[in-house]
């Protein structure tokens, strides 16, 4: 039996252990009279005497061998009278998960607090198995079992690797692979009560590596999703200080919540319930003195352009006196529509804004129904008196009347005058426009030609009435974002969060230049503002390598500021694997925003289809990758075959989701589109949906709120991201996406001496092929296709395609 989460391997048992646990009465599917023979207060029918004898002496002297990290495997298996089949095999459940890092000058302490909890009715003994992250640099490492500290050693890569290999002969599972190439800590661990639990922490130091500035921390969480039930709770808690100021703190893998306590001292928080953690968790963050704080990561595999994500955050510390007053126009709509809660909430999100404004900062209010009624004629200065008197303007608000989205827009724009100073609309509405101009792209484009201050215009739809299709374009065409507030949201939280971000901008007219290698297809194109306590992300792809120079330029009120950085864009680099699903999503988004705003192109949809293929992002038109009733890659000759066949079903799901602005599913698909433009976190590739709806909308697992299955029994998914590769089931075979029809296939028997030889030919694949037994990945010159018809040996001249 195989659990992840920690390691266990069961050793030789004695005799009479072996005969009470093999027939507990627990699980004995017979009565007692049916039992002519009594051994030990247990009772076996005589006709499996002589079989036992057998099965007790082979396991006597089974091997006592060292197993590897994260799992337990347990031995021997339960051996049921006939004619009942074998019991399937039991995994330890981990039931919770608790991580505390102490940074301080780059020097990490982990303490790992974790519960397993055995579901046998007999008692386990074992060896406990932690690995390393590649590259960690550890120091100590200390285990507890109960408060009694147990000795145990580090093995260092090879020893681990042979360990490793070990297991996946005998369990004939390939899932170890995984973690091939770490090193691994073990230590015994005796006993595990039969259905009891026993807690284990372990603690252990590193020294963090700084590159340019650059800190990453990897914790090794990825083993939990194996545990035999979905832990109760998985916590990550980072106490991060340094004597430099930290900016720019980052996790590609997990949604984090971050406290700045001082400009030195960041506190860090993941946390999840009923959850299998099924990645690392990895952390990132800057330490520097700089008043915008930049730094680059990378990924090349050398052999196409190489990929890039450029983070910049201000020095809270040095750029206070920086922050540039701003003017601020609240356009708030009270039709009809809004009265209660919707418009009680709005008041006290208005409220908020007010409160947060800077003295030197300018202000006005439009309520708006079926007329357009102004707090104020023009923008008036943010002093006592006026954010009073706006106050009581906000609290004397009725909801009546119908929606004139388009003069209140209109009369807006027009209060605010270009200068140094940003300029910001803050916009909320819950419905269609029914009185005026009521067509939305005549709406759009007089909002854009009056725009002549240049505005960032954020947009709030309250409930699914709203047109989305309109307040996308809104907020994109005028440089700003759409934010849409469901029925059970809050609009104060919404409103108030976003404010907070805005309130002191330190950069406005943000643009980036490269000296040395040559970027393209920046996401997003046009940057945005830079303000106090927020994160610039951009993703691109660059061709070249060497060192070069980044300049990040914008306006600081009338005066222009250039912050540099000078750094290696590398020829080779594979640590940052998830980089590329980034980007992929990023411009996926991009693409779909060029087809709604200036329609339906055949060029544009090819390229989301090759892209959601080769980095598995899986968005609605692209659903059909993972769906079991569309046409399989393995029907077709070609791949050119295969998106002909496909390429319909994309164009008509585009067409459909063009005609559909309004209602719930227009508001989901419209706030995942949001959350894949902002993409930053390379989550598995698993779609949104909405089960309270018969045909639900999509939305992208990979892009922002963390919609993965979770739970004891999450669905099967049809599709892996392992490193930078995406593996599709296609008839039962896991299939690279890079590999091509017309490629020459070599097969390989799991788990034979072929099978071996390939794991130390080419190390590189190893990871790959623990996406399972059954499946073909690209080897570059040729493919390589594990499978049970296999060959248990190659010929020299297979080797020579196979090899790198």
């Amino acid at each position: 039996m195989v659990s992840f989460g920690a390691s266990i391997f069961q050793p030789k048992p004695h005799l009479h252990f072996i005969l009470q646990v093999l027939f507990d009465q627990t699980s004995l599917p017979y009565n007692r009279q049916t039992y002519l023979l009594f051994l030990g207060g247990r009772a076996m029918p005589i006709r499996l005497l002589p079989a036992m004898w057998v099965a007790c002496s082979l396991l006597l002297f089974l091997p006592v061998v060292s197993f590897a990290d994260g799992f337990i495997i347990i031995d021997p298996p339960r051996i049921m009278p006939p004619p009942l089949p074998p019991e399937s095999p039991v995994r330890l459940n981990i039931k919770y998960h608790h991580v505390e890092v102490q940074i301080t000058d780059q020097v990490a302490v982990t303490t790992v607090d974790q519960v397993f909890s055995n579901p046998l009715s007999r008692e386990l003994e074992g060896t406990y198995i932690f690995p390393i992250p590649e590259g960690a640099n550890i120091t100590r490492f200390s285990m507890y079992v109960n408060g009694e500290e147990l000795e145990g050693r580090i093995l260092d890569k090879e020893e681990a690797r042979r360990i490793y290999e070990e297991i996946v002969r005998q369990q004939k599972d390939p899932a170890l692979l995984e973690y091939m190439n770490r090193r691994m800590f073990q230590a015994r661990i005796y006993p595990i009560p039969a259905k009891g639990e026993k807690r284990i922490k372990l603690e252990y130091s590193e020294v963090l590596r700084q590159d340019n500035g650059t800190v990453k921390y990897h914790y090794t969480l990825s083993t939990e999703k194996f545990s035999g039930k979905a832990l109760a709770s998985v916590n990550v808690e980072a106490d991060i200080r340094s004597p430099q100021s930290i900016l720019n703190v980052y996790s590609p893998t997990h949604e984090i919540e971050v406290d700045d306590v001082t400009e030195n001292h960041v506190k860090v928080r993941y946390a999840e319930e009923n959850t299998r953690p099924d990645r690392d968790f990895i952390l990132y963050y800057t330490v520097s003195n700089a008043d915008i704080g930049f730094n680059v990561l990378t990924f090349n595999d050398g052999r196409n352009d190489g990929f890039f994500l450029l983070m910049a955050s201000p020095n809270s510390a040095k750029i206070h006196q920086n922050v540039l007053p701003k003017n601020v126009l609240f356009i708030l709509d009270t039709s009809g529509s809004m009265a209660g809660e919707k418009l009680e909430q709005a008041r006290h999100a208005l409220e908020f804004c007010i409160n947060r404004l800077n003295p030197d900062d300018t202000f006005n209010i439009i309520d708006f129904d079926t007329r357009i009624e102004p707090y104020a004629t023009q923008m008036v200065d943010a002093n006592r008196h006026n954010m009073k008197s706006a106050l009581q303007f906000v609290r004397g608000l009725e909801a009546e009347g119908g929606t004139n989205i388009n003069d209140a827009l209109l009369e807006g724009v027009s209060m605010l005058k270009k200068g140094n100073r940003p300029n910001m609309i803050i916009f909320l509405t819950d419905g269609l426009p029914t009185v005026g101009e009521q067509n939305i792209q005549k709406i759009i484009s007089n909002t854009v030609a009056a725009n002549h201050a240049n505005a960032r215009l954020f947009v709030f739809g309250v409930g699914y009435d709203v047109n989305t299709q309109l307040l996308d374009k809104l907020a994109l065409d005028n440089h700003g974002i759409p934010e849409y507030v469901e029925p059970d949201e809050n609009i104060e939280v919404k409103i108030s969060s976003l404010f907070a971000k805005l309130s002191n901008p330190v950069l406005t007219d943000v643009t980036l230049g490269f000296d040395g290698v040559r970027v393209k297809e920046l996401y997003p194109q046009t940057l945005p503002d830079i303000f106090r306590g927020s994160q610039l992300i951009v993703a691109g792809r660059y061709r070249g390598h060497g060192a070069t120079t980044i300049h990040l330029s914008g306006k600081q009120g009338s005066r222009q500021q250039a912050y540099h950085l000078t750094t290696d864009f590398p020829k080779f680099d594979n640590q940052n694997d998830f980089l590329p699903r980034i980007w992929a999503g990023r411009k996926i988004a991009f693409l779909i925003d060029q087809i709604v705003r200036h329609g339906e192109d055949k060029e544009l949809v090819d390229e989301i289809i090759s892209l959601s293929k080769k980095y598995g992002i899986i968005t609605e038109y692209t659903s059909f990758l993972v769906d079991q009733d569309s046409p399989q890659f393995s029907e077709f000759e070609s791949d050119d075959d295969y998106y002909n066949a496909v390429r319909d079903q994309a164009y008509d799901t585009m067409n459909a989701a063009s005609e559909e602005q309004t209602g719930k599913r227009a508001v989901g698909r419209a706030k995942a589109q949001q959350e894949m433009r902002a993409m930053k976190i390379a989550r598995p590739p698993i779609p949104r949906t909405d089960e309270s709806l018969g045909d639900e909308p999509w939305g992208v697992g990979s892009a922002g709120g963390d919609e993965r299955p979770r739970g004891d029994n999450p669905p099967q998914s049809r599709i892996q991201q392992i490193k930078d590769r995406t593996f599709y089931l296609q008839q039962e075979t896991w299939v690279d996406a890079e590999h091509q029809g017309s490629a020459k296939i070599i097969q390989i028997k799991p788990f034979s001496p072929a099978y071996f030889e390939l794991l130390q030919k080419r190390s590189d694949l190893t990871e790959y092929l623990a996406a399972g037994e059954n499946l073909i990945v690209n080897a570059g010159k040729v493919s390589i296709h594990i499978t049970p018809n296999g060959q248990a040996t190659l010929t020299n001249a297979e080797w020579q395609l196979i090899s790198p």
